[in-house]
C-alpha cells in the first residue's frame, strides 16, 4: 500500500478518536513515519502540541499529501501522455521503414519477372518462325 495513502488512513482515524495521543505513538513507532518527521525539521515533536495542535498538524499534513499526489498525478499522465507520443512516432518510422522495404523488395522482384518475360519472348518468337 503506499506509504501516504496508509497514513491518511491512519490520521484520519486519529481525527476521529478521542485519545489523540496514544494513537499518534501507534504511528511514531513506525521507521518510515520517524524519517519523514526527521526529513522534516520544522515538524515539532508530538508530544509538545495540545490534542488540538495535533489535529490542525495533522489535518495540514492531510491537505499537502492531498496536494502533491494531485501533483504527482498530473505529473504521471503528462509522463504518460510523452511516452504514447514517442511510441506512436517510433510505431509510424517502424511501419514507414517496413513499408519502404516492401516497395523496394516488390519493385526489384517486379522487375526481375519483367527481365524474365522479356527475355523469354525473343526465344518463343523465334520458335514460330
Amino acid at each position: 500500500m503506499n506509504f501516504h495513502f496508509r497514513y491518511a488512513i491512519t490520521i484520519n482515524s486519529l481525527l476521529n478518536q478521542n485519545n489523540v495521543n496514544e494513537s499518534l505513538l501507534t504511528i511514531s513507532n513506525d521507521y518510515k513515519f520517524k524519517d519523514f518527521i526527521s526529513l522534516h525539521s520544522r515538524i515539532e515533536s508530538p508530544s509538545n502540541l495540545s490534542s488540538e495542535q495535533l489535529q490542525e498538524k495533522v489535518a495540514h499534513l492531510l491537505t499537502v499529501l492531498d496536494y502533491r499526489a494531485k501533483l504527482e498525478v498530473m505529473r504521471l499522465k503528462e509522463f504518460l501522455s510523452l511516452q504514447e507520443r514517442k511510441m506512436r512516432l517510433l510505431y509510424q518510422s517502424v511501419y514507414l521503414k517496413q513499408r519502404l522495404i516492401y516497395e523496394d523488395t516488390l519493385l526489384r522482384k517486379l522487375g526481375e519477372q519483367e527481365d524474365r518475360i522479356v527475355k523469354k519472348i525473343p526465344i518463343q518468337t523465334e520458335g514460330k518462325r
